[in-house]
């Protein structure tokens, strides 16, 4: 979508899915993603009942040296991208639309009560509403199935809120596989929990099956 054209960005949504019947959307969450006054593209979104997948960019700051930004900038991206998205409203007022935050929402998770309370200081809503709609979003597994990280992940997201990622092929294919090994290990997930992330989660967000690996190629 043009976002830097902003006023381009509904029609052009609106036409992709009437006439090349695409089922998503990805947006950076660097380009003005999360705003406020933006309710005509999200309302599009909404009636559609979109899949809207949030992926992080580079900070507009250079990273220290030594620091690359996938490591912790992107993690630092996608929680400012979900916390606007509460603080502007945006979350509220489009509830059909599926925002799926990757790598794990980031911080998410782990400071959710601690963005709750500054939402409740910034908004005036009660912190356990603003705590609701965090949880609301949905989760990849990208870059964070591991003992320290799941936990927490799967403690505070809503039921059926978490769906797998790998990150390949941006991530290397030996990285995906281990961390992908590390949620087939992970001892606090049952048979059934497994199945609705590796596939099952997903299949009800998109409304059909995702495709098979054959077809993607």
């Amino acid at each position: 979508m043009p976002m830097h054209g902003f006023p381009l960005a509904p029609g052009s949504l609106g036409y992709k899915r009437c006439h090349l019947t695409v089922g998503g959307e990805f947006r950076l969450s660097q380009t003005d993603c999360c705003d406020a006054g933006q309710d005509e593209l999200f309302g599009v979104l909404d009636d559609r009942s979109a899949v809207v997948f949030i992926h992080p960019n580079a900070l507009p700051a250079a990273p220290p040296d030594g620091v690359p930004p996938f490591a912790v900038d992107f993690l630092l991206d996608t929680t400012r991208a979900a916390y606007l998205l509460v603080h502007n409203g945006i979350r509220a007022r489009f509830p059909n639309t599926h925002f799926i935050l990757s790598h794990g929402g980031g911080f998410v998770p782990y400071a959710s009560h601690r963005m709750a309370f500054s939402l409740e200081l910034e908004t005036g809503n009660p912190a356990e509403e603003m705590l609701a709609l965090l949880s609301s979003f949905y989760f990849d597994t990208a870059v964070t199935s591991s003992p320290a990280s799941l936990p927490s992940l799967l403690a505070f997201a809503d039921s059926g809120h978490v769906v797998y990622g790998s990150d390949w092929p941006f991530l290397p294919a030996d990285a995906a596989r281990r961390f992908t090994g590390n949620l087939g290990r992970y001892l606090g997930l049952d048979d059934r929990a497994r199945a609705a992330i590796d596939r099952g989660n997903a299949e009800k967000i998109w409304g059909t099956p995702p495709p098979t690996r054959d077809e993607v190629g």
